[in-house]
């Protein structure tokens, strides 16, 4: 069932505010609708939002807005915080908000976190862009919902700091990534919990986690974990001004032990160079190589922080002398695979 509403001077909505099958009558209507509309007044985003929230009531489907925009707040409540807030405490029925910004003169930092704080994505649309059809791909990936209200129990093993914090909503042809640090090994169980055809159903799984090992199998999943803390973090420093402290220093810990890109901290690719034990003229298959970690100055805005997260790089912090030679090497890695090859030993929370 959908509804239109846009704003001409004052704010409009198609069939009266009342929502209508998406039947083939209905959407000639609103292309009718949507032919005779100008580009005219200002821009009422909360004012749009709250009547979009009126309009879907009560009811046990999954519930969503679609919000899109070109602008600023101009009319009606302009303070971004004072708007987030507002339909933080208006949304009272879990409905998804998705956001899509048109042009360079939007408030992304408003439109980021009013997708995240409910449940929906943000996306942004260049003036050169096909807009048709950048919509037109997500409406064809959101219809069709699998499972919402997602929830993940770990039986029998202690987790912590799983992320992303809220499970997504799992859409037609997609999967869920969950990371996290757990202690303990063995076969365990996991239960997923969701609304699957308007039912609570729960999904259980039998896992293999394993323990500490000097097998590198699974050595590249603490990064992954990283990445996502890591943009969960920055999420919270773009929320508070100034800048949280022990959350930038937090960052910048992350960073540079997993070899990630932040406002925080940069990397340097050094050349590939060849060195002989002790030093002196090349020897072929003795070779230093790897990424400079250091600080950043932190970033002027922190507003301006990307919202896509972090950069994860495939290669950390190496100094290495050949092991051909027996020679002992130097890694700030630690639970990371090697340039050269080789891997340091797992802490004991190991990646989901």
């Amino acid at each position: 069932m959908t509804s239109m509403i846009h704003r001409g001077g004052n704010l409009h909505s198609q069939n009266g505010g009342r929502l209508r099958f998406a039947a083939r009558e209905s959407k000639a209507r609103a292309l009718k609708y949507v032919a005779k509309l100008h580009a005219r007044g200002g821009t009422a985003i909360e004012e749009a939002l709250e009547r979009s929230l009126k309009h879907l009531g009560s009811g046990g489907r999954l519930k969503m807005v679609v919000f899109a925009t070109d602008g600023l707040p101009t009319i009606g409540e302009r303070n971004p915080e004072a708007i987030l807030k507002n339909m933080a405490r208006k949304n009272n029925q879990d409905v998804r908000i998705f956001v899509f910004g048109e042009g360079f003169d939007v408030n992304t930092r408003l439109l980021d976190f009013l997708a995240l704080d409910h449940r929906g994505e943000a996306d942004y649309i260049l003036p050169e862009e096909d807009i048709t059809k950048k919509i037109s791909r997500f409406f064809d990936r959101v219809g069709s919902p699998i499972m919402t209200n997602l929830e993940i129990r770990f039986d029998g093993l202690d987790v912590t700091e799983v992320f992303p914090r809220r499970i997504p909503d799992i859409f037609d042809r997609e999967q869920v990534v969950v990371f996290g640090r757990y202690s303990g090994n063995g076969t365990k169980t996991i239960k997923v919990t969701g609304t699957l055809g308007g039912r609570t159903k729960m999904i259980e799984y039998d896992l293999t986690f394993p323990g500490s090992s000097a097998s590198d199998r699974n050595s590249f999943v603490p990064r992954l974990w990283a990445g996502k803390k890591v943009n969960v973090l920055l999420n919270e420093i773009r929320k508070s001004d100034p800048p949280d402290k022990e959350l930038v220093d937090e960052v910048t810990r992350l960073a540079m032990r997993y070899g990630i890109v932040t406002p925080y901290t940069s990397f340097l690719m050094a050349d590939d160079i060849t060195t002989p034990p002790g030093g002196g003229a090349g020897v072929p298959g003795f070779t230093s190589r790897g990424l400079r970690s250091r600080r950043s100055a932190p970033p002027q805005n922190t507003h301006s922080i990307p919202s896509t997260g972090p950069s994860i790089r495939s290669g950390l912090f190496i100094e290495a002398t050949g092991r051909s030679a027996g020679k002992s090497r130097s890694c700030d890695c630690q639970a990371e695979r090697c340039l050269d090859g080789s891997v340091d030993t797992l802490p004991p929370a190991q990646g989901l």
